[in-house]
C-alpha cells in the first residue's frame, strides 16, 4: 500500500468516524425530544451519505486517475482546479438562494403550506449546485 493509499484510506476513516459521530449525535437528539420521524429521517439520509462516501474512498484506493472532481474534493485529493469549481459552483448557488430563501418566505408568509415550500427551496438549491458543478467542469 502506497503512502498516498494510507493517507487516503486514513483521510476516509476521519471522514466516516467524524460523519458517524455527527449522525448519530443528531439523531439521538431529535428522538429524545420526540421527534421520531425526524429521527428516522435524519438517520435514512446520514446513512445513504455516509455509504455514499464509503463508495468514493473505495474509488480513489482502485484507481485515483478516474475520480470525477467532487470525488476527489471528497477525499481530500482536490487541486487547484478542484477546489475553484466547487468554489464557483457554491458562490452560483448561495447567489440563487438569497433570492429564493425570499420568495419562500413570502409564500410562507401568505399562508402556503410549509413542507411544499421548504422542499421546493430545497431541491431548488441542490439541482443548482449539482448543475452548476457539471456545466463549469464541462466548460474547463
Amino acid at each position: 500500500m502506497s503512502t498516498t493509499d494510507r493517507t487516503t484510506l486514513a483521510k476516509g476513516a476521519a471522514g466516516l468516524t467524524a460523519g458517524l459521530a455527527a449522525a448519530v449525535t443528531l439523531v439521538l437528539v431529535l428522538a429524545v425530544n420526540g421527534q421520531d420521524s425526524m429521527a428516522r429521517g435524519a438517520a435514512t439520509g446520514a446513512g445513504v451519505v455516509l455509504v455514499l462516501f464509503c463508495l468514493t474512498v473505495i474509488r480513489a484506493l482502485r484507481d485515483p486517475s478516474r475520480l470525477t472532481s467532487a470525488e476527489r474534493s471528497l477525499v481530500g485529493q482536490a487541486d487547484e482546479r478542484d477546489t475553484r469549481l466547487a468554489e464557483r459552483s457554491f458562490a452560483l448557488t448561495g447567489l440563487l438562494a438569497i433570492p429564493a430563501t425570499s420568495v419562500a418566505t413570502v409564500a410562507l408568509a401568505l399562508g402556503a403550506p410549509v413542507a411544499p415550500v421548504m422542499a421546493v427551496l430545497i431541491w431548488l438549491l441542490v439541482v443548482t449546485a449539482v448543475v452548476s458543478g457539471v456545466v463549469l467542469a464541462r466548460r474547463g
